[in-house]
């Protein structure tokens, strides 16, 4: 039997400007706190030590979020994400299906162990669900259900 070609999907949106968006929302939220603590002294000890800890989760989760242009590869052995300083792969030891999950009106891919604890976790564009969905199921990868019920893998 032959092997399929790798199936590569571009991702024409990706997740960094959603992530930006939101940060950048919560970033005025914390600094209007910031402003109304400054009446009242130890507040800002708090403000303080949480600021830059904050900062520091905003750049790991942009980090991490996927650009347009990043590509998802899917072959019979391994799920390859390639873009920037990022290259995540996940093969079929690792996982034993695949499925989908709506979070935040974020789609996200999700790849579930045999225990089926999430070992692989990717925002996907949301036009491109089912072309994936269809690319992992032509490289016999198990899938569930592209079509379920929103939060169901």
């Amino acid at each position: 039997m032959d092997d399929p070609a790798p199936v590569r999907i571009t991702f024409a949106q990706g997740s960094a400007a959603a992530v930006n968006r939101t940060f950048i929302g919560w970033f005025f939220v914390f600094a209007i706190l910031f402003a109304g603590a400054a009446f009242y002294r130890p507040a800002i000890q708090a403000f303080a030590v949480g600021f830059p800890i904050y900062l520091v989760m905003w750049k790991l989760r942009l980090r991490t979020a996927t650009r347009p242009g990043w590509a998802l590869v899917i072959s019979r052995d391994f799920l390859t994400l390639e873009g920037g300083r990022t290259n995540r792969r996940v093969g079929r030891p690792e996982v034993s299906r695949f499925g989908f999950e709506t979070r935040r009106s974020q789609v996200q891919l999700v790849g579930l162990n045999r225990e089926g604890k999430a070992v692989y976790r990717l925002p996907v564009d949301r036009e491109s669900r089912d072309r994936i969905a269809d690319a992992l199921r032509a490289s016999e990868w198990p899938v569930a259900d592209p079509g379920g019920p929103p939060g169901a893998v």
